[in-house]
């Protein structure tokens, strides 16, 4: 498949993800509270980072078996990295529906972990494993769902700071034939 054949499923694609998703404008605008991990907040310093640095990166697309390379230039990281923002939990309401889990190796963090208590929140699962370094990231790993009338979609997502990132995309429709989506980012040295 064609670059461009394949930029156009993946618009149409997005697309759709995007208009399954409930609005969340009241939501949004509730005070900011950071009961747990405070992912937009390092989402954001992440994507200024790599909007500064501009890392070379290799580009993986793959959608219902058909793969695309790509080497992008001037990326713009904000967009990149929205659907990762985009899985925040830190919203006042949901203070009580979220179940913490954390892994301690002596006094260091070694993993925080999310899970939705309550079946209709998007984000179901954000876990964040941390390096030797207290406080640094290592890996976020996320896994998203939503519904709507005509479909199911389910994402899973992961975040490695020097690495690169990648999101998964199952989506599953009641008139037409299931979709798979995988973007896989390499940073390249």
């Amino acid at each position: 498949m064609s670059s461009l054949r394949m930029i156009g499923w993946l618009l149409s694609f997005s697309l759709l993800l995007s208009s399954c998703q409930p609005n969340n404008k009241q939501a949004n605008s509730a005070p900011k509270v950071n009961a747990f991990f405070d992912l937009a907040t390092y989402i954001d310093e992440e994507a200024a980072r790599l909007d500064k640095t501009q890392p070379r990166m290799l580009k993986i697309l793959a959608f219902d078996e058909k793969n695309d390379s790509l080497y992008p230039e001037n990326v713009d990281f904000v967009k990149e990295l929205k659907p990762f923002r985009d899985a925040d939990i830190n919203k006042l309401s949901w203070i009580d529906k979220y179940r913490t889990d954390s892994l301690f190796s002596g006094s260091d963090l070694q993993r925080l972990t999310y899970t939705a208590l309550d079946s209709s929140l998007s984000t179901r699962r954000l876990q964040v494993d941390f390096a030797e370094i207290p406080g640094q990231v290592a890996e976020i790993t996320i896994q998203r769902r939503s519904k709507s009338v005509i479909a199911v979609t389910d994402r899973k997502l992961s975040y490695q700071p020097q690495k690169g990132y990648s999101l998964e995309s199952w989506q599953g429709m009641r008139l037409v034939a299931d979709h798979h989506l995988t973007v896989d980012v390499a940073f390249i040295q």
